[in-house]
């Protein structure tokens, strides 16, 4: 039996399945986390920071609560998310009052 070659795609994915079950107690499906991609993709996130050339910080709603992930653009992936304690959380709540206003 060979053994099957995981991609650092799908290591992204199952790293974002595992911390939103460790730090929300949320089980999320692969069509809830296409959407979350997609909020990201087609412009309705809020753009946080740009970290790097592939990877940028985004909040995305989810259930009426606001999340702040991890994206790869070139993998197209959350690679994770923030927990509600990280100070990422206190810039998308301005990022949001700035747009309301």
């Amino acid at each position: 039996m060979t053994k099957k070659i995981k991609t650092r795609k799908h290591i992204q994915s199952v790293h974002f399945y595992r911390r939103m079950i460790e730090r929300f107690n949320i089980f999320i499906t692969k069509y809830e986390l296409e959407n979350l991609k997609k909020q990201i993709t087609i412009g309705t996130s809020v753009f946080i920071e740009k970290s790097s050339n592939r990877v940028s910080l985004h909040g995305v709603k989810f259930n009426e609560i606001w999340l702040v992930v991890i994206y790869d653009k070139i993998r197209n992936e959350l690679v994770t998310v923030k927990p509600k304690t990280d100070l990422a959380y206190k810039v998308l709540e301005e990022k949001i009052n700035e747009k309301n206003m």
